[in-house]
């Protein structure tokens, strides 16, 4: 008997406490703690693929602004207004605005000399002559109306030499 005494803890066996294994209450919280650790980690994986669908539909947008800004300016004349659109086979709208930018009036003595020897009045050789600048932009619509929806916009500004297109063809203010 003292043998088996000896093996329950009494002498160099297993003890008594380690041989009894964990407590329903030690288990209990190890699966709560990993259960927890679990959802947090589905809730970053989730957040980490709606953010990749978020950049997917924002490069997207930026890709079809960029073509819509390219035909827009592409266009030999330009005129002031606005259009829209759908991109075909996409849930993706666009919008182009046009506008001119009012230059600032620069008056200077040599442009009344040649506007005399054009036979023409100084404010219609500034119209022939000066550059007129358009802000032109296209904004990218998607996933319904604001606040919900998203957008992207493209802005540039584009410079059209003064005249009309047929002087600027026949290459001459004096011509005429």
């Amino acid at each position: 008997m003292s043998r088996r005494l000896a093996w329950l803890g009494a002498g160099g066996g297993p003890s008594s406490a380690a041989a009894r294994g964990f407590s329903l209450l030690e288990v209990m919280v190890a699966l709560a703690i990993m259960g927890g650790s679990l959802v947090l980690l589905i809730e970053l994986f989730a957040g980490g693929l709606k953010s990749a669908r978020t950049a997917q539909e924002y490069t997207k947008a930026v890709f079809l602004a960029s073509t819509k800004m390219e035909e827009t300016l592409a266009t030999p004349e330009i005129q002031e207004g606005s259009l829209s659109g759908r991109f075909e086979g996409t849930p993706y709208g666009w919008q182009v605005r046009i506008a001119e930018r009012q230059a600032e009036n620069q008056e200077g003595t040599g442009e009344q000399n040649q506007a005399a020897a054009a036979g023409r009045s100084s404010s219609e050789l500034r119209q022939l002559i000066e550059p007129k600048f358009y802000d032109v932009v296209v904004t990218v619509t998607w996933g319904g109306q604001p606040p919900r929806g998203k957008s992207f916009e493209l802005r540039t500004v584009r410079l059209v030499a003064g005249g009309s297109a047929q002087e600027r063809q026949t290459g001459g203010l004096l011509g005429s």
